[in-house]
């Protein structure tokens, strides 16, 4: 039985099912982890499971080889960057790449912390030069 607790910055949502949705997550101690997440397309979730914001996950699952099931709760949200298209564009194209290049379930806490200083050096920035 696999049972993990982290904090963790929401990369890349897929859906699955009618109101699923599989959810890769990046953290410091477990590297990027994929996990379902029960009704992640519905009204209470949604906003939580933004491209960028950071939550506390706990994570499920029977075996280590089976897909855990995650449950989140919102620590930090950048929601409001979404309204703002180039710091929009950019936590987008930071957590896609993250998504798309780092294996799973390998610790990069140097990667996590730099993910985060960028994430937030885009929310308290006035514009792109202080990026």
């Amino acid at each position: 039985m696999m049972r993990l607790s982290a904090t963790a910055i929401v990369c890349a949502l897929r859906a699955h099912g009618e109101h699923g949705a599989i959810v890769r997550l990046m953290s410091a101690e477990q590297g990027l982890v994929a996990a379902y997440v029960r009704g992640a397309r519905g009204r209470r979730m949604r906003p939580v499971l933004v491209p960028g914001n950071v939550v506390q996950a706990e994570l499920s699952a029977r075996t280590d080889a089976q897909l855990p099931q995650a449950i989140v709760e919102l620590v930090h949200s950048r929601g409001p960057l979404i309204a703002e298209p180039l710091p929009a564009a950019a936590i987008d194209w930071a957590t896609a790449l993250t998504a798309a290049t780092l294996p799973e379930g390998q610790p990069h806490p140097a990667l996590f912390a730099a993910l985060g200083g960028l994430l937030d050096a885009v929310e308290a920035a006035p514009s792109a030069a202080g990026w």
